[in-house]
Parts: structure tokens; sequence; C-alpha cells
């Protein structure tokens, strides 16, 4: 199956830096274009004003020695005035217009016809203007005598190429700090969203990652603002509710593999009952007829010679022993209704001890009772209780190697018994199918690999379960539970 995706979009830091950081830096940049025209025209305002300050400065000490013919004393004024910075060009007329006095340099005197007229205007006026090829700025004061009567004019200019280079010099500055400004943003931002956001973000990546990867019960952790931490708190409410999921349908899918498989089993144990019905209907007379006859071959013992005596013994040995084949079959395969009555754990027992089959071969087994007279009475049919406590007992006995000891058991599931041997044990891989019918791991003729077949179709009868565990004699454990524990809904 395709995976579909869509376009990649931006990180949220990427998303801060467009939609905060940029309108803030355009703000910043806007404020910053309008305080420095302010700042310009206050500035050109200011440098103006210095050279007024110094024509005014001038203008009486020049008009008092003009109006008294001292040209040497105007001189010198002009030079004392020249060391002042601002000043590129000082120039005195007279009233006919002609340049009387001047320091600096020559460009920037005007003709003799603009002096005339500005002098007859009898107002000070300034202004920018080209002047022996270069811009400057002039700015001309009348002189009076006494009574007030124009004698002269004064020019004081500065280069244009000064306020150009002082505005240049703060539009630069202007720009360095807009971007100082924007870089400490910038970082501030970044270092913001690295410790408020970017790495709880990255966590939340990360243990996402780790889900991903099959770590199902890893959760994302909840630091971070509220905002991201009510996220955390979602997808960890989300992860949950997903292993519930999971684990809700692992046990549903285990409950339907174990009724597949007890439907599986009471089919096969189905089967079984049917075989065990035919057998015994087509089997059950002509074995009788067999076992009649050899009886009453061995009622004359004087007339059979001894091989045909054991032959006869031997026959009636076979034949009982289909029997009990027989028996066993129909055992795996009744399915009648449970007469269930109260009985002793003790007496059941004692009373499957007294059924045991002699076996010369396993006289040296002990079997060990540990179950109290005191223990509270089972409800089950006594008979197939009975005759699942004889098979799980001679089959410890014939694996175990000195000691077989059997106990009352109750545990979660209900009530029932144990019955450990200090045998061999029984490997996993066995385990799975011992309670298979005809699965046995005996020699051929030693066994019918029917017995515990019985056993577990006994415990299924009583709604519950024989399961094996290792013993603490070394051997195998049964456990039997012929009385389940009571279900609540």
């Amino acid at each position: 199956m395709t995976r579909l995706r869509g376009r990649p979009q931006p990180s949220l830091r990427l998303s801060l830096s467009a939609f905060v950081l940029l309108p803030i830096l355009a703000l910043m940049a806007t404020g910053g274009w309008l305080a420095l025209a302010s700042l310009e025209r206050q500035t050109m305002a200011r440098m103006q004003e210095d050279v007024r300050l110094v024509a005014e400065t001038l203008r009486l000490p020049l008009a008092y020695s003009l109006e008294l013919g001292r040209l040497g004393t105007v001189e010198s004024a002009l030079l004392s005035a020249r060391r002042l910075e601002p000043v590129y060009g000082i120039y005195v007329y007279d009233r006919d217009g002609e340049r009387v006095a001047s320091v600096g340099t020559r460009r920037g005197q005007i003709s003799t016809e603009d002096v005339r007229a500005l002098a007859d205007d009898g107002q000070r006026t300034a202004d920018f203007e080209e002047l022996g090829g270069e811009e400057m700025f002039s700015y001309f004061q009348p002189l009076t005598d006494a009574g007030g009567q124009i004698i002269g004019l004064l020019q004081v200019t500065r280069r244009g190429e000064d306020f150009d280079d002082y505005l240049g010099r703060l539009r630069l500055g202007a720009f360095a700090l807009l971007l100082l400004t924007g870089g400490l943003m910038t970082g501030i931002l970044l270092l913001g969203h690295h410790r408020a956001v970017g790495r709880h973000v990255r966590d939340m990546r990360e243990a996402m990652h780790r889900v991903a990867r099959g770590a199902y019960g890893h959760r994302v952790p909840d630091g971070g603002p509220a905002e991201l931490q009510a996220v955390a708190e979602g997808v960890n409410g989300m992860l949950d509710a997903v292993q519930r999921s999971h684990a809700e349908l692992e046990q549903r899918r285990d409950s339907e593999l174990a009724l597949r498989a007890r439907l599986a089993r009471s089919e096969k144990m189905a089967a079984v009952g049917q075989l065990a019905a035919g057998v015994a209907h087509e089997l059950g007379t002509p074995l009788a007829t067999v076992d009649g006859h050899a009886q009453r071959a061995l009622r004359d013992p004087q007339r059979l010679p001894p091989a045909a005596r054991s032959g006869f013994e031997r026959v009636r040995a076979e034949v009982a022993r289909m029997v009990h084949i027989v028996r066993q079959l129909m055992d795996v395969g009744r399915r009648n209704p449970l007469d269930r009555q109260p009985m002793s754990p003790s007496a059941l027992v004692r009373q499957a001890l007294a059924q045991l089959p002699d076996d010369a071969a396993r006289a040296h087994v002990e079997i060990d009772i540990a179950v109290p007279l005191s223990t509270a009475p089972l409800q089950v049919e006594p008979l197939r209780s009975e005759q699942a406590l004889v098979n799980l007992l001679d089959n410890a006995r014939q694996a175990a190697h000195r000691q077989v000891r059997v106990s009352a058991y109750e545990g979660v599931e209900g009530r029932g018994f144990v019955v450990d041997d200090d045998g061999p044990g029984i490997a996993a891989a066995t385990a799975q199918h011992v309670f298979e019918p005809f699965y046995t791991t005996k020699r051929i003729g030693e066994g019918t690999g029917l017995g515990l077949a019985v056993v577990h179709s006994i415990a299924e009868a009583h709604d519950g379960e024989v399961r094996i565990e290792r013993s603490p004699l070394g051997g195998a454990r049964f456990i039997l539970v012929l009385a389940p524990a009571a279900r609540h809904g």
C-alpha cells in the first residue's frame, strides 16, 4: 500500500520566525526609518543652527569694525571664527557688494549683484546652493551701523559634504543598531524556542519514534508549557487506549485459540467416543467368547500340557488388556452428566491407592500421602474422580525412582490434588502432547497412551483442568483441579 504524504510543512521555529520575528523586525525597521528621518531633520536643523550661531556671534563685532573702517580688526575676527569646526568659509561684503575680507576657500563667495540684492532685502537668509562647483550651505546676515542702516553683508558657509557625511554616519549607525537588535531578537527567539518548546517537542518526537519501533509501554514526557503538556497527555491517553485495545485483542485471540483447541479436542474426543462405542460393540462379544473358551480350557489343568496352559493364560491376559483398552476409550469419549457429591479428599486418595494395580517392579516406590483428614469436602463425581487419581498415581509410580507424593491443592482456579514424583520429569515439548489420546513415550506394550487422556477428560467434565509443572522432588508435578472456584459475573 502506497503511503500518501502531504507537502513538507515548515517547522515551528521557522513559523515563529516568519509570523512573529519578521513582522517585529519589519515594524522595528519602519519605526527606525521614521525615527531616523526625524533625527536627520533635527540634525540638519542643528547643523544649520550652528552656522547661524557663528554668524550671530560675528555680527556685532564685524558691523562695529566695518562702520569704523577697521578692516584689520575684521580680518582678525574672521580668522578667530575660522577656527570653529563647522565653518568652511566666511565672507564680509560692503554696501556696494565688494568683498572686504574673507577666510577659507573663495569658492563660496557670491557675485556683487547677489550681494547688493541680499543687502537691499535686509533679511537673514540661508540655503543650499552650488558655489564654485561644490554644494554649500550659506547663511547671510546683514550688517548694520548704530543707526540701523545696512552697511554690509556677512556670509558664513559650510560644505554640503559635511551634512552628507554626518547623516551617512548616522544612517550607518542606525542600520548597525537595527542589525544588532534583529540578531539579538533572533538569538533570543531561538533560545527561547529551544528552552520552552524545542527540547520538549524533540523529546516527544523521540518518544513517538520509540513507540513506533515497538516500545509500546513507553510514554511521551509531559514537560514544557501547558499546551505541550495537554498534547502529551492526549498522546499518552491515546497510547494507553491503543495498548488496552491491543491487550484485549491479544486476550480475545488467546481465548479464541483456546476455544478452538477445546473444540478440536472435543471433536477428537467425540470421534474417540464413537470409535470406542464401535470397538466395544464389535469386539465385546468376540473377546468374551475367546476369554470364555480359554477359561474353560484352564478348568482342567491336568489334561493340558504346560505349554498349552501357559498359552491360554497369555490369551486371557491379552484379552483382559484389550478389554481394559476398550474401557479406557469409553472413558475418554464419555460425556455423561456428572452426579456431584461431597467427598472427603483423603477418602478419595485412600480409595485410589486401594485400586492401584499390583506392580512388583514398582514395589520399591514409596507413596506419601499429605492430605489432612480435616480438608474440606470436594463436590465431585466419586467414581470418575477416583479413576483420575488412580491414573495419575499409577503414571507417577511408573516414572518415579523412589518417591511419589499426593497432596491437596487449593488455588485461585479451584481445589483438587497434586501428584509429585522424583522421576526424570517431562520435557516441555512432550508436555504439550501427553494429554492427547494414544500419545505415549513408553515402549510398545508398556502403555496405551490413554491414561492421561482419561484424566484430562475427567477434569474437563468437572469444569476443571490438569496441568504439568516441575516438581520440587525433581520429577514431574501434575495439578488436578476438580472443584473450580466460583466465577462471579
